[in-house]
């Protein structure tokens, strides 16, 4: 079995930015405190969770960026919607045959709580929701025999929800933020992939630059 991809990553989740940014932009003009538009980049390193028959081999180190409304609520207390593009994915062994490497690029929207304390120390949480618009996975045998099955975009669940957790640093436009995530819904969306991949659900830390325009 081998699929081709044929899904863009930024054909999908066009329509999702601009009703994002319009939606932003709206909300940043009807509060007077102050809320701010930023734009948002940096690395995640990407692993899954949750199949005791999977072991993990690599994770998966990719990029994620985007845009963020940060609203305030208080002194010391906001409100932080993003619009972000996040690279999933990573190689692990199932099975004790098999070795799998999936590839994952979704258009995600976190929606955070942030407490400042000290004047720049950040702490934040809250939850997130995903659409997948761009996958490839490919299995192979572990015993070099020449098996391998392709998969793409159509074999993946396409919605992924889950949590967020993270700290930084602010200094006045500027941040610095590591957070870490996890997933909630399974991967596998065929019948054959979920059969090669179990229950396997996205886990991920990023790493992230951040400045208030």
């Amino acid at each position: 079995m081998k699929t081709k991809l044929t899904c863009p990553v930024f054909g999908k989740g066009l329509f999702i930015a601009l009703s994002f940014l319009a939606f932003a932009t709206v909300t940043a003009q009807t509060i007077e405190e102050g809320p701010r538009i930023g734009l948002k980049v940096g690395i995640d390193g990407a692993r899954f969770h949750e199949d005791a028959n999977a072991e993990e081999r690599d994770r998966r180190i990719g990029f994620i960026g985007g845009v963020f409304v940060k609203v305030p609520i208080g002194n010391r207390l906001a409100l932080r919607p993003e619009l972000l593009y996040a690279m999933k994915g990573g190689k692990y062994d199932y099975r004790s045959n098999t070795r799998s490497e999936i590839k994952l690029g979704y258009v995600e929207l976190p929606f955070s709580l942030e407490l400042k304390l000290l004047g720049f120390l950040n702490l934040h949480g809250g939850f997130h929701a995903a659409y997948l618009v761009d996958a490839t996975g490919i299995v192979v045998d572990l015993q070099g025999n020449g098996f391998r099955i392709d998969f793409n975009e159509n074999d993946f669940e396409r919605i992924d929800y889950g949590w967020h957790v993270g700290t930084g640093f602010d200094f006045g436009n500027v941040g610095v933020h590591l957070r870490l995530s996890q997933g909630l819904n399974s991967l596998g969306r065929s019948k054959l992939l979920e059969e090669y991949i179990g229950s396997l659900k996205n886990s991920a830390w990023e790493l992230s630059f951040s400045m208030a325009l």
